[in-house]
């Protein structure tokens, strides 16, 4: 038997996401995917480049209407559309696959407290 070790409840989602590491460099390239997988504390994503341990990336996920989950929610009507989920990961993980290309295991490590509750609380909704 396997024990559970997350913090946070892990879903399987195919949210649309783009992200670009973090440098010095004035205009660094963006790349985009879908994830694997997205927790509270942390996201995996298939990608065609290799980002080490330790590398720093800039997300943005599309996830619809996860601002709803927000103590700071206003209430919009029906038809607006969600701003992206913003965050910083540090890649914990980086496995190369079978087809070439590598699963990314990111960790959300500068969020704020807010949003990371309002995705934790969507989490818990789709598990619940």
């Amino acid at each position: 038997m396997t024990i559970e070790k997350r913090l946070f409840k892990r879903v399987p989602k195919n949210f649309i996401l783009e992200y670009k590491e973090l440098t010095l460099d004035e205009n660094p390239q963006g790349y985009s995917g879908k994830l694997s997988n997205i927790s509270a504390c942390g996201i995996a994503f298939k990608t065609d480049r290799n980002f080490e341990q330790g590398t720093v990336l800039k997300l943005a996920i599309v996830i619809d209407r996860w601002q709803k989950h927000s103590r700071e929610f206003i209430k919009f009507d029906q038809l607006s559309i969600s701003k992206p989920f913003v965050a910083i990961g540090e890649v914990v993980r980086a496995e190369q696959q079978e087809d070439g290309k590598f699963l990314l295991g990111v960790s959300l490590v500068n969020v704020d407290e807010t949003h990371r509750d309002a995705l934790k609380s969507y989490i818990d909704s789709l598990t619940s």
